[in-house]
């Protein structure tokens, strides 16, 4: 049973422009599955499901969004509203340089928002009809890359919240992520350990 088949045909990536995501998107939709992609800058994201449409023939539906507003899943948990999502990947993440006193509340805000609020509440939306429908995929991504404690207590978190999930009918994964210094070196799918945790879904 292909990916399509088994999860159906509309997946969304929350992260999905560049790097990671972007990889995630190329290998779902040579897979003929229809995506719909969140990402902050309007211009790159719709460029890049233009490109996606363009290369594989599928159809894309894109929200700009910053998911380090508190507000940011109810928006696109209404836009998602009316089709079916069994396959979901959380691709964001947040962080600082420099130290911690010198950064506004807001930073600190933003980052425990996008790392722990965001993806929390959207799984708490999305989750439940998958487990309704008793099919389907969560993937919760997760890096040590960054060295701040804050960072990593957003990590330790995702990790908890994808233990926590019930896998009743559906799986849950979080993936843990290593880079060397640029998210944007890992794009490929032909490097065998991405392929292999992508793989994890089949």
């Amino acid at each position: 049973m292909d990916l399509k088949e088994k999860y159906g045909s509309l997946a969304l990536i929350a992260g999905a422009s560049e790097g990671i995501g972007a990889a995630y998107a190329h290998h779902l939709a040579a897979a003929g599955i229809n995506l719909v992609l969140v990402a902050r800058r309007k211009e790159q994201l719709e460029q890049f499901a233009a490109e996606l449409t363009t290369r594989y023939g599928i159809e894309t539906i894109c929200i700009q969004e910053d998911l380090a507003d508190p507000d940011a899943a109810e928006r696109i948990t209404e836009h998602i509203k009316a089709y079916e999502i069994n396959l979901f990947i959380y691709n964001a993440g947040n962080s600082y340089i420099g130290k911690f006193e010198e950064q506004p509340w807001t930073v600190h805000k933003e980052i425990a928002t996008t790392n722990m609020i965001t993806p929390l509440h959207l799984v708490y939306n999305i989750a439940p009809d998958m487990l309704k429908r008793g099919k389907g995929a969560i993937i919760l991504m997760a890096s040590d890359v960054y060295k701040r404690q804050i960072h990593k207590s957003g990590v330790q978190y995702v990790r908890i919240l994808a233990s926590d999930i019930p896998p009743v009918g559906y799986k849950v994964y979080q993936l843990d992520l290593t880079l060397p210094t640029d998210l944007s070196l890992a794009v490929s799918f032909t490097d065998s350990t991405y392929e292999n945790n992508f793989f994890a879904l089949s």
